[in-house]
């Protein structure tokens, strides 16, 4: 009997970053309302084969070639036991979801793919710029449903030809954190994320030194990646030594610490799907202050429960501001909060995805 949802990341635990801890917060939560998933990954590291973890399976796939021995053992899985599982939920756009794709109708399954972000080197802008890419993502509409995480991913869908029908608008989840008593004598400002181009640290550095500031704030920098020296050197350059320190990789739950003692969190990414990292500082009574990217605005209020900026300048006035008023802080943290406690946490998003596999069920 089909009683089970089939997961399908192409890595998992023990490798953890974003689509990984949305997966193990929602896997977590859908146990609790009674939904059973199994989910299947590649093996790495020599992690078991097998492993259950908050009373789901994690199935470790092992090939000598990573991605196309992966697909391969993933072909031999659904065909072997396709019986046990009512949907398959894939989260990736990559050849996971294409090859579920050809599957779907044979094997009488649902395929829903999870669609994490839109715009320039998105997943969905390279299935658009090619005639192979289209010719994929036309196999991909005709046989699956979407996971639109941000209303930008469902608009850029629905121009590369998918129905309403078969798009379930939701966002990504975020554990609940307790109410924080936050310090105040040192104005913390974070950015928590890859050392990339993409994510414009420098661009937070610059509008730091640039402002007034009280005495005691200092600006951590939460992450490793290719710019990790260039901003450094930046640093240096700029003379912020003793007020801008470089804190490296860091576990998920060292992470929710420095957000918990942090006032500010600021994310300049000129590109982005549902931060993760936004999500968790406003659940830690973070002020925020993000992009004016279409992504952001699913999250963020300007000056409601956090601040929107569109260049240099504005983020420099933003930063200033908010350093600058503790009650500022206080106010913008306390409404981000509520706006994850009520709309965003993870038992609201596991029941909407209940509830879409219900629906997803019901059409077959």
């Amino acid at each position: 009997m089909k009683n089970k949802v089939l997961m399908i990341i192409p890595s998992y635990y023990p490798a953890v970053g974003g689509a990984e801890r949305q997966l193990m917060g929602l896997a977590k939560e859908l146990n609790l309302y009674g939904v059973k998933i199994d989910v299947v990954t590649r093996r790495i590291n020599h992690s078991p084969e097998l492993e259950e973890i908050d009373g789901y399976n994690v199935i470790r796939l092992f090939s000598r070639f990573p991605r196309l021995g992966f697909l391969i053992q993933l072909l031999f899985f659904i065909l072997k036991s396709h019986s046990k599982y009512r949907v398959i939920h894939v989260h990736t756009l990559n050849s996971p979801a294409i090859l579920c794709a050809f599957f779907a109708k044979l094997l009488d399954i649902p395929v829903l793919v999870k669609v994490t972000r839109s715009g320039k080197k998105s997943q969905l802008s390279r299935y658009a710029k090619s005639s192979f890419g289209k010719f994929f993502f036309n196999i991909l509409k005709k046989n699956t449903y979407f996971v639109a995480i941000t209303p930008d991913v469902f608009s850029e869908l629905i121009t590369l030809g998918a129905k309403k029908d078969q798009i379930f608008s939701i966002p990504n989840g975020v554990s609940k954190q307790k109410n924080l008593d936050k310090d105040f004598h040192v104005i913390k400002i974070v950015f928590l994320g890859r050392l990339i181009k993409r994510k414009r640290a420098g661009l937070l550095i610059k509008s730091f030194k640039n402002i007034k500031k009280p005495i005691d704030c200092k600006l951590y920098i939460v992450g490793d990646g290719p710019e990790r020296s260039n901003l450094e050197k930046l640093v240096v350059e700029l003379n912020l030594e003793n007020s801008c320190s470089f804190l490296g990789s860091m576990s998920h739950s060292e992470s929710l610490k420095i957000l918990s003692d942090s006032n500010i969190f600021v994310l300049p990414s000129d590109s982005e799907g549902m931060s993760n990292a936004l999500l968790e500082a406003m659940a830690a009574s973070n002020a925020v202050i993000a992009a004016d990217i279409p992504a952001n605005h699913a999250l963020v209020q300007h000056n409601i429960n956090g601040m929107l900026f569109n260049d240099n300048l504005s983020l420099s006035a933003q930063l200033e501001e908010v350093v600058n008023d503790p009650i500022k802080i206080k106010s913008l943290g306390f409404k981000a909060k509520e706006t994850i406690d009520s709309q965003l946490s993870f038992s609201i998003i596991g029941s909407a995805y209940k509830n879409a596999y219900d629906v997803l069920c019901s059409t077959k």
